[in-house]
């Protein structure tokens, strides 16, 4: 399990907990530590109910950097920064460059959201690649069925999770 090494890695400690800091006061979805697993977690549910066979050390490395260059407010593409600090990371924790660019590749396209009822058209349709498994899960990792500021949400109302998805 090559992606422990991440959360035992000083450097990335020291950015999740800058990035904790950040959004102590936020009133929307986070991006902690359970924001970051979740999304692990989903992407492989998703993967797995397309047939698609995955590297968890690949899926869990992306899920736990893609959010991290977060921590920087000024920065525009915090997805851009996040793959800097993979690069940084990744070498320290084993990753081979084959999977230090798969992991890149994730992080760079988690950005987007589709409709609820698009997502679940591509699902039974078995449409889905490993990017947009790992995309929709950063999305349905969101719990907005029960969120206190989905009134001042900038989602747009289909794209919300109103029920439990996966």
């Amino acid at each position: 399990m090559k992606y422990q090494k991440i959360l035992e890695h000083k450097q990335y400690q020291d950015y999740l907990g800058k990035l904790n800091q950040l959004e102590q006061n936020r009133i929307y979805c986070k991006h902690d530590l359970n924001h970051l697993l979740d999304v692990a977690r989903i992407c492989t549910i998703l993967a797995q109910e397309q047939g698609i066979t995955i590297d968890k050390n690949i899926v869990y490395a992306a899920s736990l950097l893609h959010d991290i260059g977060r921590f920087n407010p000024s920065v525009a593409k915090h997805e851009q920064l996040s793959g800097e600090i993979a690069l940084r990371v990744l070498p320290e924790c084993d990753y081979s460059d084959d999977e230090i660019a798969q992991v890149i590749d994730l992080i760079h396209s988690h950005r987007g959201r589709d409709s609820v009822e698009h997502i679940r058209e591509m699902r039974l349709e078995k449409q889905l690649d490993l990017k947009d498994c790992f995309r929709l899960a950063d999305q349905l990792s969101r719990n907005c069925f029960c969120c206190q500021a989905s009134d001042t949400c900038k989602w747009k109302v289909e794209e919300r999770n109103q029920v439990v998805l996966v």
